[in-house]
């Protein structure tokens, strides 16, 4: 699973470059065909300074990253029509790989048991999801279940969402959890996000409860659809990488904090999810209790135990469990 050489995410790093954050130099490791466009590239890869050294690495001057399934949905890594990847996940890597002196190279993993084999860092990964040997570096991005509404985008009350219908996708793990919860609705199915949101616009239902992640990539694209506040308290993911490697793990600390620092990171996020606010405590709608075993009346019937979709219409996106979007 390599790269083209080609800048998959040329839209937001081009504004980046323009502000000075990034000298958009990173050669992504891939197949090229034109001899002019093999001798820029291979400039491109001598100019490079590695700030890690070979031993630290899977493959020389190259930064391995790392993909799960579980991360390899919208809006963090999902496949365009031509191999290669675009979303968060792939332009924060590429980014801590220019900060690094190296080309940047995905991979697909099963989990972080393929550090230091297969990759050198997994994206989005949760500190509790990990043994002693791996160290988690930043957390860029939070895990959380939220609700969406039509609306500015305030921290909703659970009386404000009692009675009312919300569209969940049918089978995941995020129908469970309401149904479960103390929350007194009325849930409405359906087969997919996209349609959820679609629901919400037609005035079908008055919120959708899903994953944060594909929820607020999806809410990206409608002006009148805002965050109303997560059902479960957040978790947040960061870079996983071998807790033994510390010059690898030294490095990548000093290049998360450098890209944070001079906002890259945030300007990335704004591109993925528009203005979605950082999760905490305090965007937990904190009157809504979880595992009460309540059961809602539902008006589909349909119960999937799973939820899988093909995002931007090339690779099947979620697990069982989680929710997907399509861009």
């Amino acid at each position: 699973m390599y790269t083209k050489l080609r800048s998959v995410f040329a839209a937001s790093f081009a504004a980046l470059c323009a502000t000075g954050l990034t000298g958009c130099s990173i050669p992504l490791v891939g197949q090229v065909t034109q001899t002019s466009v093999t001798d820029a590239y291979q400039a491109q890869v001598s100019a490079l300074t590695p700030r890690v050294s070979d031993k630290s690495l899977v493959t020389p001057r190259t930064l391995t990253v790392g993909l799960t399934a579980a991360s390899t949905t919208a809006p963090y890594a999902t496949a365009t029509g031509d191999a290669a990847y675009q979303g968060i996940d792939i332009d924060l890597a590429s980014a801590l790989a220019e900060h690094l002196g190296l080309q940047v190279k995905f991979v697909s993993v099963a989990s972080t048991d393929a550090l230091g084999q297969d990759c050198d860092i997994v994206m989005n990964v949760g500190a509790h999801d990990t043994s002693s040997d791996v160290s988690v570096v930043g957390a860029y991005t939070a895990s959380a279940t939220g609700f969406f509404t039509k609306g500015e985008g305030t921290v909703a009350k659970a009386t404000d969402i009692s009675g009312k219908k919300v569209g969940v996708q049918s089978g995941s793990a995020t129908q469970t959890m309401l149904e479960e919860s103390s929350l007194k609705v009325i849930t409405q199915e359906y087969q997919s996000l996209n349609e959820a949101f679609e629901g919400l616009q037609k005035d079908e239902v008055a919120y959708v409860l899903c994953d944060v992640r594909p929820g607020s990539a999806l809410a990206h694209k409608y002006s009148n659809v805002a965050f109303a506040g997560t059902i479960d308290s957040p978790s947040f993911m960061g870079v996983a990488v071998l807790s033994s490697n510390t010059e690898l793990m030294g490095a990548l600390d000093t290049a998360y904090k450098t890209v944070a620092d001079k906002g890259l990171q945030k300007l990335i996020h704004m591109r993925w999810v528009g203005s979605m606010p950082s999760l905490s405590d305090q965007t937990k709608i904190s009157d809504i209790f979880l595992n009460v075993n309540k059961t809602t009346t539902s008006t589909n019937t349909n119960t999937s135990p799973t939820d899988t979709i093909t995002n931007s219409g090339e690779n099947n996106g979620s697990s069982a469990g989680s929710n997907a979007a399509i861009l």
